[in-house]
């Protein structure tokens, strides 16, 4: 996951840190990116497990986060398989 945002070892998120790390991998649209992360980020810097980052430390981390934008969802686009004439038409063309 943190390779789709340019990040490939403990020192380079040590140098961005928890926060910007986590905003970089969501701006990088990672599959199956939640809020377990940011935990999991926060406890690699400090040296913990992921649920051992109490309630106090995710509201601050959730805060300082700043609002979370949904970005528009596109509508996957659906193949459509071209028209064929049937069968009595092709036939009805040749009788012309």
């Amino acid at each position: 996951m943190l390779a789709h945002a340019d990040m490939h070892s403990l020192d380079d998120l040590t140098e961005l840190g928890a926060l910007e790390s986590y905003r970089r991998l969501r701006a990088a649209e990672v599959k199956g990116l939640n809020l377990e992360m940011l935990w999991a980020l926060e406890g690699a810097l400090t040296y913990r497990d992921r649920r051992l980052i109490g309630p106090d430390l995710r509201r601050e981390l959730i805060a300082a986060l700043g609002p979370v934008t949904v970005p528009e969802r596109i509508a996957p686009r659906r193949h459509r398989a071209p028209i064929r004439p049937t069968v009595r038409a092709s036939r009805l063309a040749r009788c012309e």
